[in-house]
This record gives C-alpha cells, sequence and structure tokens, in this order.
C-alpha cells in the first residue's frame, strides 16, 4: 500500500506543510512574492534567479517539501511526476516580444513546461522516471494509476508528484510525496481529491 507521506500547498499569500500554515506571504507581484518566499527559507541557490516564474514556484515548494520528508533513500529510485496549467507560457509571450531584437537564449531554455522538473532534479538528484503533463487541473485517476505502476513495477521507492500553476499573478502549487512508507493518509483517490480539487 502507499502512502501519502507530506504536502505541501503554496498559494498565492500563504504556505502549509501538511496543512499547518508555515508562513503568511506579502500579496506582491507573483515575481515578488517567490522571491521574498525564497529569502525567507534562507536558501542558496544563485540559479533561482535565472529561472521562470513556475520553475521558481515548484523549486521552492519542493524545497519545503523536502524538508519535511528528510529522505535518505536512494535519489535513483525518486519519480517525480508535476502537472501545470499554463506551462511556460509567461516565458514564451516573453519570448516572443523579444524575437524582434534578437531572441534571447536565456528566455528560450525556459520555453518547455517541463523545464521545472529539470530544475528539481538536478537539485535534488532525483533520477527516476519524470513526467510533465499540461491540463487545466490535476487528474486524481491518471496520478493514482501512474504513480502507483511506478512503485509498483518501475523500480520506483518514491515519488514527488503534484500541481505546479504561477501565471498572471496566480500562484497555485500543492505537492505530495508518495511512498510505502506507512503514514496516516493513503494514496487514494479520496485524499488526492482531497489535495487536489479543494
Amino acid at each position: 500500500m502507499l502512502y501519502i507521506n507530506h504536502c505541501v500547498s503554496l498559494r498565492n499569500d500563504a504556505l502549509h506543510v501538511d496543512k499547518h500554515l508555515q508562513h503568511t506571504l506579502p500579496v506582491a507581484e507573483i515575481g515578488e512574492t517567490l522571491t521574498g518566499l525564497y529569502r525567507l527559507l534562507e536558501i542558496s541557490y544563485p540559479k533561482f534567479f535565472k529561472m521562470d516564474l513556475v520553475s521558481k514556484a515548484a523549486f521552492l515548494a519542493t524545497e519545503v517539501l523536502m524538508q519535511a520528508v528528510r529522505f535518505e533513500g536512494n535519489r535513483d529510485k525518486v519519480a517525480t511526476v508535476l502537472t501545470t496549467a499554463s506551462g511556460c507560457l509567461a516565458v514564451d509571450e516573453k519570448f516572443e516580444a523579444s524575437r524582434s531584437e534578437g531572441a534571447s537564449p536565456a528566455l528560450f531554455v525556459y520555453t518547455l513546461p517541463n523545464i521545472m522538473l529539470g530544475e528539481i532534479c538536478i537539485r535534488h538528484q532525483f533520477k527516476g522516471e519524470q513526467l510533465c503533463s499540461v491540463a487545466p487541473a490535476t487528474d486524481c485517476y491518471f496520478m493514482e494509476g501512474y504513480v502507483q505502476d511506478l512503485l509498483d513495477n518501475h523500480d520506483t521507492d518514491a515519488c514527488l508528484c503534484g500541481f505546479v500553476e504561477a501565471y498572471d499573478q496566480t500562484i497555485d502549487v500543492r505537492l505530495i510525496w508518495v511512498s510505502a512508507q506507512e503514514s496516516k493518509t493513503p494514496f487514494d483517490q479520496e485524499h488526492l481529491l482531497q489535495i487536489f480539487a479543494s
């Protein structure tokens, strides 16, 4: 049986870990909010400042989640499964606008919605399966089946999965850590819907 060991929610002005409020964030422009949280968490990772908004949001929520998880297992066997609604649309818009002046290579690398997976996996050395889907919301039925299959049949010990949105003044990140390590929250439809359908 699989369990949701920890859950992080970062939504506009609040950061929750396992449903407990950790920080209230000042209401500001989305980029300022994310940079403020980075500083509040006292992270030292200079590459953060080059990331696009969705990567920053995913990165920060993952940092908080991993502090709760304290994973000491084989990182080669950690999968990452994320959904995003807008993906890299903010960067796509900037990149398109920059084309008349000569396209920016710094923007170009962030014109793929799955770049957030790379940022997370590089930082935490996760080398398992990776999947990024673009959809208006998390498909909990797909997530349950896909993650269950990864852990049952594909040499995966744990999975970071969730929904990441950072676009047009909206931050909505909900991440969970799933493994066979027993905890109070089963990895099932009921609990996935409580986390992702709210």
